[in-house]
């Protein structure tokens, strides 16, 4: 049944909440309010169900006119964040099981309906409508008088600095506990101690002199700074009192992490040795480990979550242990190669590491409850690099998902001034995509480009062809160099030629600027590539520079400030001597 919300900027509808509606669904309701108008020119009234039925209705979530259109909770299985969609008679009604459910389902309605995209945090495409008809189509294009749309993935981390604005977060879906999305925006899933956390449950400086034994031991020597002894009963004993002691102070959380160190430093003595031994991975201690710790914390605190990492060493599932239903296990694909998808080498080379990796992604599936990815969009070596991985992103996505996956981590450049190749592209289609891994990658790109880069919109789309089509034969990595195979002199110069139209196709400052930030990535591969002692090298990259801090880049290089990355540019070709480093390490 279609039905015309407005016309004419007059609508003869009313959006209604319950009296009782908590502040998220007060403001789904307003933003429903805010976003008609301005497509429409037609204002909806909103209003709390205390006033008198007017018109027919818009109701925003649950208990509006004493529950006349609700169905029981529960009753479609929405879970904490699907949404529906629904008509009875000339009502609309958009509602979700939760808060934040219901709020998922007024984007979802604005944009379907009236077009309008949230690209970034400082760019929305609001098409202008004198009518706008409302007529509810199932994924087969057949009118019905309802939808249900419920995402993809539970956890849904789009790790890019633009995407942590809780603007663009909430308006895209994305529950990132690194977002700065308010409450009345329906909040995140919040981590505690989101990075390799194995040492702070016993941290060396306070047991390793007296305790030894707690820590890893490899050649029969323990070591300091490695990872912990997950044998040992009192590890276990103090990690509980530890993470119990991490819950009371931090009551906002509900997922803890005790994730192994950054290191292949893991204990080798006997017992820890003969486990991983018997279940053919060093998993197999981590989990056993975890496992004991998920028990003894679910006595007290039954919906608190631990996570661990399924991670260089441990990225081989154990033969037999299975994790306890309250453990995330996080599978990392670090050393996969990321512009082809993942299962091209099921086929291509069965030995590779992608293929085993898909492997174990298959067997982690049957391992535990609640399997995460931690994927990667960006060249931590070189951030500014390009990194063409369309032809992989979606195609990746889809096979997390369809391989029982449940959360999903993207990681670009979180530094605090951000950036990297295409990054709010990038940042726009892991969004969607985790909402949706079937929608068509391509037509997202374009639908972004035409909304973010204006005229210049053919020229990038030019640029990021050109890139796919180059990067084809290759397997990029994400800390490849800028003398990689797939970066040919002839193929950078048809590159600067693209970004050279698309300056001069710019219609405003705006756009012109947004162009500039990203030609940055062809000029620093040109810059890198140059021979040593050419002329004018040094001032180029002085004018690089000056570029970085006008668009408020700080870092080049993971975790490397943008000084010192400066130098070492000037300093050897291809960025390559990075002698004297000193590494930020700030947590994630």
């Amino acid at each position: 049944m279609k039905m015309t919300l407005c016309s004419g900027k007059h609508s003869k509808y009313f959006i209604v909440v319950s009296r009782d509606a908590d502040e998220v669904t007060k403001y789904a309701a307003e933003e429903l309010e805010k976003y008609i108008y301005l497509a429409t020119d037609a204002i909806v009234p909103y209003h709390s169900d205390l006033c008198d039925r007017r018109g027919p209705e818009i109701f925003v979530g649950r208990g509006a006119r004493g529950g006349i259109h609700d169905r029981p909770a529960g009753f479609l299985s929405l879970g904490a964040e699907g949404c529906e969609i629904k008509t009875e008679g000339e009502d609309i009604l958009i509602r979700g099981d939760t808060s934040r459910g219901t709020l998922y389902g007024v984007y979802e309605f604005l944009e379907r309906f009236l077009g309008i995209r949230w690209f970034a945090a400082d760019e929305i495409r609001i098409p202008r409508s004198d009518t706008v008809d409302i007529e509810i189509k199932n994924e087969n294009g057949e009118a019905c008088d309802s939808i249900t749309v419920i995402p993809a993935f539970e956890c849904r981390d789009v790790y890019w600095r633009g995407a942590f604005d809780g603007y663009f977060a909430s308006h895209n879906r994305i529950n990132s506990g690194k977002a700065d999305i308010s409450p009345k925006q329906g909040g995140m899933e919040r981590f505690y101690n989101f990075h390799h956390a194995m040492l702070d449950l016993v941290p060396p400086d306070e047991y390793f002199g007296s305790h030894p034994e707690y820590f890893s031991e490899i050649d029969g020597k323990r070591i300091k700074n490695g990872q912990l002894c997950l044998s040992n009963p009192d590890v276990l004993e103090i990690s509980v009192e530890r993470v119990k002691k991490w819950i009371k102070d931090n009551p906002s959380c509900r997922i803890f992490s005790v994730a192994q160190n950054d290191n292949q430093r893991y204990c080798r003595c006997e017992k820890c040795r003969t486990l991983d031994e018997k279940e053919g991975s060093p998993s197999a201690n981590v989990i056993a480990f975890t496992n004991k710790l998920a028990e003894r914390i679910a006595a007290e605190y039954p919906d608190i979550y631990l996570h661990t990492f399924a991670y260089q060493y441990t990225r081989k599932p154990p033969k037999t242990l299975c994790a306890h239903k309250n453990v995330i296990i996080r599978l990392c694909n670090i050393e996969c190669a990321l512009s082809k998808p993942l299962e091209y080498y099921i086929k291509a080379d069965p030995c590779s590491t992608e293929a085993r990796f898909v492997n174990d992604l298959k067997g982690w599936s049957e391992k535990c409850k609640h399997l995460y990815i931690w994927d990667y969009c960006t060249n931590f070596s070189h951030y500014l690099m390009p990194f063409p991985n369309l032809d992989g992103l979606a195609q990746n996505i889809r096979l997390f998902y369809e391989t029982g996956v449940r959360g999903l981590f993207e990681e670009g450049n979180f530094s605090q001034g951000g950036g990297g190749s295409m990054a709010p592209l990038q940042a726009y289609l892991q969004a969607r995509l985790m909402i949706n891994p079937y929608e068509d990658i391509y037509a997202l790109t374009d639908e972004f480009l035409n909304g973010y880069f204006g005229k210049s919109a053919p020229y990038i789309r030019e640029y990021l062809d050109l890139m796919q089509n180059a990067v084809k034969p290759f397997d990029m990595r994400i800390r490849d160099c800028p003398n990689a195979g797939w970066l040919e002199s002839d193929m950078i110069e048809k590159a600067q030629l693209c970004f050279d139209m698309a300056k001069s196709a710019a219609e405003n400052e705006k756009v012109f600027l947004r162009v500039e930030k990203e030609w940055l990535s062809i000029l620093y591969v040109r810059l890198t590539r140059m021979e040593l002692g050419a002329p004018g090298r040094d001032e180029m990259i002085d004018m690089f520079e000056h570029l970085c801090r006008k668009h408020h880049i700080t870092e080049l290089h993971e975790r490397l400030d943008l000084d010192f990355s400066i130098e070492v540019m000037k300093k050897s070709r291809y960025a390559a001597d990075r002698s004297g480093m000193y590494v930020l390490y700030y947590r994630m």
